[in-house]
C-alpha cells in the first residue's frame, strides 16, 4: 500500500486538483493507498500504519516545508521506506537540488516490481529536528520567520497569491537586511550563516557552509534565479565536516531548517549524517 501525505495550503492553495488526479491515476492503476493531509498526521498515526510492514513507499506532495514535517515524523522509519516527491509548493529547493535525478512517473513509483536507483540523501539533524536541504541562522532564519508570521495573516496569505512567495521572501530578505545591520547589537546573530546541503553527488560533501550576505544571495540566485547576472555558486564551496558544529550565543537566536522557522534558543547543534533516505522526483505529468 502507497502512503501519501499532502499540504492542503502548498502552492498557495491550489494543490486540491493535484490530488484529485493523484487518487484518479491510483485508483485507474488499482493501487491502494492510504492519504493523509500533513497537519492531521502524527507520529501515532505513522507508527499504527508502518509497523505492519505493509506500506514501503511514501509519496510527498508539497513543498519543503511538507518535505521537512515528513521526514520529522517518519525519522525512525526513513531508512526502510522510500519516497516520492511531487513538488508542488513555493521554492521547491530540495526537489531543485535533485536536478541531476531524472524523475520517474507514477506508475513506475508504485510498481512493486520497479525498483530503480532511488537517491540517497543523509538527513541532518539540528537540535531535535531533522533537515534534508538547510539549517540556518542569522538573516536566513529572521527573514524565514518574518516571512511565516506575515503568511499567517489575510493579507499576508493575499499577497502571497497575489506576487508569489519567492518575491515576498525576496522584499522580506531586504527588509530584514538593514534592521541587522543596523540594530545588530540587539538581534539573535551578527551575520547570516547556513549549513546548507548543496547536492548528492557522492563524490562531494553532502552539505556545505556559507556565511555573509553576498553568499546567502548568491546561493539562493543559483537556485531560483538561474538566468540572472550573480555568479555562479560552488556546490563544495567551504565543506563541512560530519562533526558538525555547535553554536552558543548570549541571546537566544532564530533558527530554521528547510524552510520551517523554529523556537529561539541560545544553543545549536549541527549534524550533518544522522540517516539515510531514499528519494525520487515524481514526473510532473506522471504517465
Amino acid at each position: 500500500m502507497l502512503l501519501i501525505i499532502y499540504n492542503k495550503a502548498a502552492g498557495n492553495g491550489k494543490i486540491k486538483p493535484i490530488i484529485n488526479r493523484l487518487g484518479n491515476g491510483l485508483n485507474d492503476n488499482g493501487t491502494p493507498f492510504a492519504i493523509f493531509e500533513v497537519n492531521q498526521f502524527s507520529k501515532e498515526t505513522a507508527g499504527e500504519l508502518l509497523e505492519a510492514g505493509s506500506i514501503k513507499r511514501v509519496l510527498v506532495c508539497g513543498g519543503d516545508g511538507t518535505i521537512n514535517r515528513v521526514i520529522n515524523l517518519l525519522i525512525d522509519y526513513v531508512q526502510d521506506i522510500e519516497f516520492g516527491i511531487i513538488a508542488c509548493g513555493t521554492g521547491n529547493l530540495f526537489a531543485r537540488s535533485l536536478k541531476d535525478t531524472e524523475p520517474i512517473s507514477l506508475t513506475d513509483f508504485t510498481s512493486e516490481k520497479y525498483h530503480p536507483a532511488f537517491r540517497e540523501v543523509q538527513v541532518g539533524r539540528a537540535n531535535s529536528q531533522f533537515f534534508l536541504y538547510v539549517a540556518s541562522v542569522g538573516l536566513t532564519a529572521d527573514t524565514v520567520s518574518a516571512v511565516e508570521k506575515f503568511r499567517d495573516t489575510a493579507f499576508g496569505s493575499y499577497l502571497f497569491r497575489i506576487l508569489g512567495g519567492f518575491s515576498i521572501y525576496v522584499l522580506t530578505f531586504f527588509t530584514v537586511v538593514p534592521g541587522k545591520f543596523l540594530f545588530k547589537w540587539f538581534f539573535d546573530a551578527p551575520e547570516s550563516r547556513a549549513w546548507i546541503r548543496t547536492c548528492a553527488d557522492p563524490a562531494r560533501e553532502d552539505f556545505s557552509l556559507f556565511s555573509g550576505l553576498w553568499s546567502t544571495i548568491v546561493h539562493y540566485r543559483y537556485m531560483l534565479m538561474p538566468n540572472s547576472i550573480l555568479p555562479e555558486w560552488e556546490c563544495n564551496h567551504t565543506p563541512v565536516t560530519t562533526k558538525g558544529y555547535q553554536i552558543e550565543h548570549k541571546h537566544p537566536f532564530s533558527w530554521q531548517v528547510d524552510g520551517v522557522p523554529q523556537q529561539k534558543t541560545q544553543s545549536l547543534n549541527i549534524g550533518f549524517h544522522y540517516r539515510t533516505m531514499k528519494v525520487q522526483t515524481i514526473h510532473p505529468d506522471w504517465d
